[in-house]
Parts: structure tokens; sequence; C-alpha cells
């Protein structure tokens, strides 16, 4: 599945109904194509609305392939300023009080959660993020 989205939040369910029409034609499990769809979202969303500081146009680019080693690949690029969330994103604090809890951060940790490998590139002026489910 090859998907390039614009930097408008109503893409998030044109991205969701691409993910779960490339699970049912690859036969995967419902909770395989779970992980994936809440990861692509948490991921998309953040880029479209943190990544960019001005109002033009900027499209986010989405694959998704069944690699042969019996994993889920996917690859997130977009344009935005240079972030690594592997790096930048602390862990979230889940046992202090909601008075003590910072905002944000929960959504990245679900998808450390719910996939089996993630790395961040910074390669020609562009962020790309690839994270792996086992099958």
């Amino acid at each position: 599945m090859q998907l390039t989205l614009k930097n408008d939040l109503a893409e998030i369910e044109r991205l969701n109904q691409a993910v779960e029409d490339f699970g049912r034609e690859h036969g995967l499990s419902p909770e395989v194509v779970f992980a994936v769809r809440l990861s692509l979202e948490e991921v998309v969303t953040d880029i479209l609305s943190y990544a960019h500081e001005d109002e033009d146009e900027h499209l986010v680019d989405v694959r998704v392939r069944v690699h042969p080693e019996r994993k889920i690949v996917v690859t997130v690029e977009d344009d935005g300023k240079p972030f690594d969330p592997l790096r930048e994103i602390p862990a979230p604090n889940l046992y202090g009080s909601l008075d003590e809890r910072p905002v944000g951060g929960l959504g990245f940790h679900l998808v450390k959660g719910h996939m089996d490998s993630l790395e961040y590139q910074r390669r020609d002026g562009k962020n790309l993020l690839t994270m792996a489910k086992h099958l």
C-alpha cells in the first residue's frame, strides 16, 4: 500500500480505510490491523498537527508492505522540521496523579507498545519513521 496524504486531519479517515483494506487484502488478523492502524493514526496525526509552522500544503507519504520475513513494515515520510520521536519524546509518567503528569506523550507510548520495532532517520531533508509488526 502506498498513500500520499495532504496535511489535513480529514485525511486520517482515508488512511484508516486504506489500512483496513490492506488488512483484508492480505488476510491480516484484526489485532495486527488494529496495531498498524492505531500506530499510523498517532504518528500521522502528530505530523499533521506539529511538523509544519506554515500554512502551505505539505505531503506525508505512507507505505505499508508485507515483508517476506512475516512482518508488516510501515514507513512514514514527511518534510516537516527534524523530529526524532524515539529520542525527543520522553517516557510518560504513568503512575503519578493527573495533576503531576504533563499533557502529551501517551500516543507515541502506545505506538511503542503495539509495534515490534521502530527506527528513525533524517534523510534528504525528510523525516523517515519505519515501524514493523511481526505476524
